[in-house]
């Protein structure tokens, strides 16, 4: 959002059956606008909101009303510089990211696709792309039948 928070509602049928309950849960402030939010299922432990904004993915712990930064991904300048004038500080801005249990994808405006760890946020690669332009979207699709990583990256 334009005001460079994420808020969380939860939401929950109410005791009648007739409608739900929504409340706001918490409210994350970060340091830019906000391009995209995913909430990714935790499995057997709480689940995580990804949250994208400037040249940073942000992964927060939510449990009950607290939300617990876990980690940053900070995706530095590799590619080309865009943006002109609304990029005075010739950020790699991540304009979508995409992640399962495993992996994390960030398109990044320097023209290059980042692949992360999701659990931890290290980086496992950074693809650089043949044509010189920001990339805009990303889509990731695993193979499950795999032992190690391994998969596609829709760019």
């Amino acid at each position: 959002s334009a005001d460079r928070k994420v808020r969380v509602w939860a939401f929950s049928e109410d005791q009648e059956g007739t409608g739900s309950n929504l409340e706001l849960d918490c409210t994350i402030e970060l340091e830019d606008d906000v391009y995209k939010v995913q909430i990714k299922d935790g499995g057997a432990g709480p689940p995580s909101l990804l949250a994208a904004y400037s040249n940073k993915v942000s992964c927060f712990e939510l449990a009950g009303s607290a939300c617990t930064l876990r980690f940053t991904i900070e995706c530095n300048l590799r590619g080309m510089v865009f943006g002109g004038v609304r990029n005075v500080k010739s950020l790699a801005y991540v304009f979508d990211f995409d992640a399962d249990d495993d992996v994390l994808v960030a398109a990044c405006s320097d023209g290059t696709v980042r692949v992360h760890r999701s659990s931890d946020g290290e980086e496992l690669s950074c693809i650089g792309l043949p044509v010189q332009a920001p990339v805009s979207s990303v889509r990731l699709i695993q193979h499950k039948a795999s032992s190690n990583l391994s998969g596609f990256v829709l760019v």
